[in-house]
């Protein structure tokens, strides 16, 4: 029989929660609004390694992720995108205003460390508010 866990009675809990998952709704899919977002003049652009990203400000959260497959097989890609992925999701409650995020990656890149990521995303998209 498993134990129940409790959480002491003084232990604050977080302000706001966001799960562990993106809504699917988030996803750019369409090539027309990846266009538009690209030929908008409010860009942000920045480089980490071989991943460029570009944003603009929005209404609401959108992000997507291109690689190519020059990168590798499918398991280094799909690494890659999951780790994109997880600092997109934790940055986001730290930035105040929603953005539209194209991530790029036309090379292969060396190591993607997800500290450094986030790190850089709340840095370039809080800061161009």
């Amino acid at each position: 029989m498993v134990a129940k866990k409790f959480s002491p009675a003084g232990a604050q809990k977080e302000e706001r929660y966001f799960p562990p998952k993106l809504s699917k709704s988030e996803i750019i899919l369409n090539k027309n609004t990846l266009l538009a977002i690209l030929n908008n003049n409010q860009k942000i652009r920045d480089r980490y390694d071989t991943l460029s990203f570009t944003a603009i400000p929005q209404d609401r959260w959108e992000y997507a992720i291109r690689i190519r497959k020059c990168v590798g097989n499918a398991c280094k890609r799909n690494r890659i995108k999951r780790i994109i992925r997880e600092a997109y999701r934790n940055a986001k409650p730290i930035i105040d205003q929603p953005h539209a995020v194209l991530f790029f990656i036309n090379s292969k890149p060396g190591q993607i460390e997800y500290n450094r990521l986030k790190a850089l995303l709340i840095q370039r998209l809080s800061n161009n508010v």
